[in-house]
């Protein structure tokens, strides 16, 4: 599960190693480089192997979803961003 909040970090939560009632400890992880919230996020269709997100700063950044690295940026319009992802 992927989550952006007010203050631009993104957290994505995931479940470890099933323990044997079926349970797993839950994880979360944090990336922060946008200055504003948050509007889109969106897992890439590769298995989810990298997660995107927009914002009011008109950039798509594109994430290494396992460890929250940042791989990547595109600069664009922000309206162009959003109909990306979503």
């Amino acid at each position: 599960m992927a989550l952006g909040d007010l203050s631009g970090r993104l957290s994505v939560v995931r479940r470890g190693h099933h323990d044997k009632e079926g349970y797993g400890e839950l994880f979360a992880y944090h990336g922060h480089w946008h200055s504003m919230p948050l509007a889109a996020l969106a897992w890439t269709a590769d298995g989810g192997e990298h997660l995107y997100t927009g914002g009011g700063e008109a950039v798509l950044v594109k994430w290494n979803a396992a460890t929250l690295e940042k791989v990547g940026f595109s600069h664009t319009h922000t309206q162009t961003a959003l109909h990306r992802l979503t």
